[in-house]
């Protein structure tokens, strides 16, 4: 499918809501056994991205009042590629280029990554949630490793060939380790503090105005629900979407600050799928009161009621879809009904009847100004506690090219702004689950957030089987927290 096609609603929110400091943008990382030629691994999304109007799509214009130029030629993607020295040096080569951005207006809208490191490189990729999302990220991505050629004898713990790239102190590549206060931002910042209902939110630890996001990592055993004489069985998606309703409301009582209704945004499966997307997939609000909280079985009989019910109307979705004729829009397929549709969420509603106003390319930065001011009024007023996104099972016999390097580990990521300011990403794989929680700097500084990350584990272990959750395991990775100082970054 080839040509032009105007952006959707939620859409238009979405990327009023992009900001240097917080881009709208999801990533992926991961350890490998071997070595991989960044060239190679170039060259095999040209036939890749070449199926998938996601990954040839751009924006005609950056303001996106022309919308999507979709072209008939996939382009091969970009590839940064670095020597680490240390895991710790690839996660802040990750956040830097997540901090990069994406440029819009030049498909595709994904980078590939590859950091070079002597026991095994990583991998990763970068996409814009305004053209994929995560699970087709992750199509993407595994999609170019079997595609990828191997050069004869690179499999695994075979030397990489000679590598001139920049190195992990590279200026240009990782940004200061420390955060920087703009007075302009530190003013904003307060305002927000002040009119954001406090009961609702995580008590910010951070100091007013500084600007990025920080990343922290954790592996855990897979966590075994409790048991239930009746409803529907918890998974251990709901474990996790409990224990951050516990871990806030316990993190705010350390505070002195009393929570109120606390809501978890919880993603969902796209209801139909026949393209990537980055808007198609929906998502649940749980809630939870203090009495709820006070009950941490019944949290979690409440929280796996709800994903249940909201998983069930994505099911009938799908089912409904599927005899339904197909279309030739272009548009994403949206949510099913009672369930909450794309990132932008109910910002949409709010800008809805602003973005009418504006129907001629002459009024696109106008109309942009406008969305952007609506969508930071709202944003206190719609705004969750915390978003909760799993991608569920990834295999562990994943390798990159046939023969070539196996996939050890994956990771996701995603930035959260303020009031939120906090996003947990899961990836499960074999007995483990990977979470990488990533938070506004303004939200917690480092000692701070290894304190939530403990809140957050010990719920963990409370709402599991005594034997599922061990103490705290010694591979985690919370101690190391990544500061992102976006030092170079003003608002």
């Amino acid at each position: 499918m080839t040509g032009t096609r105007p952006l959707t609603q939620p859409e238009q929110v979405l990327l009023a809501s992009d900001q240097a400091e917080m881009p709208i943008i999801i990533a992926m990382l991961g350890r490998t056994d071997g070595h991989v030629d960044a060239h190679r691994l170039a060259a095999a999304t040209v036939g890749v991205f070449a199926r998938h109007r996601a990954t040839r799509s751009e924006l005609r214009d950056r303001a996106g009042s022309g919308g999507w130029r979709i072209l008939a030629t996939a382009r091969p993607a970009p590839v940064a590629e670095l020597d680490v020295a240390t895991p710790d040096d690839a996660w802040r080569a990750l956040r830097w280029e997540m901090l990069a951005g994406i440029d819009l207006t030049r498909a595709p809208l994904v980078r590939l990554l590859v950091f070079h490191h002597p026991q095994g490189d990583w991998l990763g990729i970068v996409g814009h949630h305004l053209a994929i999302d995560g699970s087709g990220l992750f199509n993407v991505l595994t999609e170019t490793m079997a595609a990828y050629q191997p050069p004869a004898g690179a499999g695994a713990g075979v030397a990489p060939a000679a590598h001139h790239g920049p190195g992990p102190d590279a200026d240009h590549r990782v940004p200061s380790p420390w955060p920087v206060i703009d007075a302009r931002r530190a003013a904003g910042s307060r305002v927000l503090r002040r009119v954001t209902p406090a009961s609702r939110f995580l008590a910010p630890a951070g100091p007013p105005g500084v600007a990025g996001f920080a990343l922290s990592r954790e592996v855990i055993p897979v966590p075994r629900p409790r048991r239930r004489p009746d409803g529907p069985t918890p998974t251990v998606n709901d474990v996790l979407v409990a224990a951050v309703h516990l871990a806030a409301g316990r993190w705010n009582a350390l505070r002195d600050r009393p929570s109120g209704t606390l809501r978890v945004r919880v993603a969902l499966g796209a209801p139909s799928r026949t393209e990537l997307d980055g808007l198609s997939s929906g998502f649940v609000l749980v809630a939870s009161d203090q009495a709820l909280r006070a009950a941490p079985a019944r949290l979690l009989a409440t929280v796996a009621e709800r994903t249940s019910a909201a998983k069930s109307r994505v099911v009938a979705a799908k089912t409904a879809a599927a005899t339904r004729p197909p279309t030739t829009g272009a548009a994403p397929a949206g949510a099913p009904d009672g369930v909450a549709g794309g990132a932008a969420g109910g910002a949409a509603d709010t800008a809805r009847d602003l973005a009418r106003r504006a129907p001629t390319a002459t009024l696109a930065r106008v109309r942009t100004a406008a969305l952007r001011l609506a969508v930071a009024a709202a944003r206190p007023a719609l705004m969750p506690i915390a978003a909760v996104s799993n991608l569920g099972h990834v295999p562990t016999d994943l390798t990159v090219g046939e023969g070539g390097p196996r996939l050890l580990d994956l990771h996701l990521t995603a930035p959260g702004r303020m009031p939120q300011g906090l996003a947990v990403h899961v990836v499960r794989m074999a007995d483990r689950v990977h979470l990488t929680f990533c938070h506004a700097c303004e939200l917690m500084d480092e000692t701070s957030a290894r304190e939530f990350v403990g809140l957050f584990l010990a719920a963990v272990a409370e709402l599991s089987e005594s034997a599922a959750m061990p103490p705290r395991p010694a591979e985690g990775h919370a101690d190391r927290l990544l500061r992102a100082g976006a030092a170079d970054v003003s608002v």
